[in-house]
């Protein structure tokens, strides 16, 4: 079976910290360019989009898995149920 936590843990120490965050600045540009060329073909979710968007995931995980080992990882739960919170909000007409 697939382990993707060993996986991310063996590619942190193979690649280290600044290569780990370049390729996942690279593939959110990767993304980023991938969305608008979808859009200007008429489509929305091409197969490009979606295998940029796995590319990213894979690589925000990997990050969630370092910040979780160096005890950081809370600090994004909480900005994350902030945000969340601010859009409930918005969404309700209450944030002014």
């Amino acid at each position: 079976m697939l382990n993707p936590n060993k996986l991310y843990g063996k590619a942190w120490k193979k690649y280290g910290h600044k290569h780990q965050l370049n390729i996942l600045i690279e593939e959110m540009a990767e993304l980023t360019k991938a969305i608008p060329k979808a859009r200007r073909s008429k489509k929305t979710y091409t197969k490009k989009v979606i295998e940029e968007l796995a590319d990213v995931k894979i690589c925000t995980d990997q990050l969630k898995w370092h910040l979780k080992r160096k005890r950081m990882y809370s600090n994004v739960k909480k900005m994350r149920t902030f945000k969340l919170k601010r859009l409930k909000k918005i969404l309700n007409g209450t944030l002014k």
